[in-house]
């Protein structure tokens, strides 16, 4: 069973979805239901839902609010809105698949297959996973490979790190990565302070950033010529980050 959330702030279309689903995908397993951002923030927390199903403008503010919160890959999102006009920013945000209000059917039950595979694949890539743990006082990182064997990775080594399918992948500055079990979010919280965060998807050393731009697609392109994206929410830390790491 696939644990779902179903987040819409009105009633009738919420009561509507949430009827659809249980009659008609019998692998879901609703765990809860929500109106606000506030709210769903915090039922996500508590529940760890697999697939949301969220409308985009919420009473207390947008979905976009509600996805700033998460890693993107901390579960599969299929939008609900009554306007087109979301669709560049969905993609943007990794969300699976868009549906246009009033629901159909047809589309529901497609959209919910595309990301049934999307939860499977999450499920096959835990066979292959790495194991890391935090080691803060040496300033490296503890890998246990799939073999069993450890290794120990510093920090200077690592250029950037990138969210994966609901893992995180470490690149190497000698072109080594590592797949990583646990979120972006989970690891950069105990980084040390010269990795910045430019994306829901992405964190870069500043010892690798060559050169950058922030026009209205913002980026970054490191020493290996990895070219990354800067959203807009995390231009101004980039650039406090990199003016003050160069002074």
């Amino acid at each position: 069973m696939i644990d779902v959330l179903v987040i819409e702030d009105e009633i009738e279309i919420q009561n509507f979805i949430v009827s659809l689903l249980s009659t008609y995908c019998k692998d879901l397993q609703i765990v809860g239901t929500s109106s606000s951002v506030a709210e769903a923030t915090s039922l996500i927390k508590i529940k760890k839902p697999e697939l949301i199903f969220l409308d985009v403008e919420l009473k207390d503010g947008k979905a976009f609010d509600l996805l700033n919160c998460f890693d993107v890959n901390d579960f599969v999102t299929i939008f609900l809105t009554g306007y087109s006009k979301y669709g560049i920013n969905a993609v943007k945000y990794g969300v699976s698949d868009y549906l246009l209000k009033p629901i159909i059917l047809k589309e529901l039950i497609e959209s919910v297959e595309k990301a049934k595979a999307k939860v499977k694949e999450k499920h096959m890539l835990r066979k292959f996973y790495t194991d890391a743990t935090i080691e803060e006082v040496s300033g490296k990182i503890l890998v246990q490979k799939i073999n069993k064997l450890k290794v120990l990775l510093n920090y200077a080594e690592i250029l950037n790190w990138t969210s994966e399918e609901g893992f995180t992948r470490v690149y190497l500055n000698d072109n080594q990565s590592f797949l990583l079990n646990g979120t972006l979010k989970s690891f950069y919280d105990k980084l040390p302070s010269f990795f910045i965060k430019i994306h829901r998807s992405h964190a870069v050393n500043l010892h690798f950033v060559q050169s950058y731009g922030m026009n209205r697609n913002g980026w970054v392109k490191l020493n290996n010529g990895t070219i990354l994206p800067v959203s807009s929410r995390n231009k101004r830390a980039f650039l406090a980050a990199i003016n003050a790491f160069s002074d």
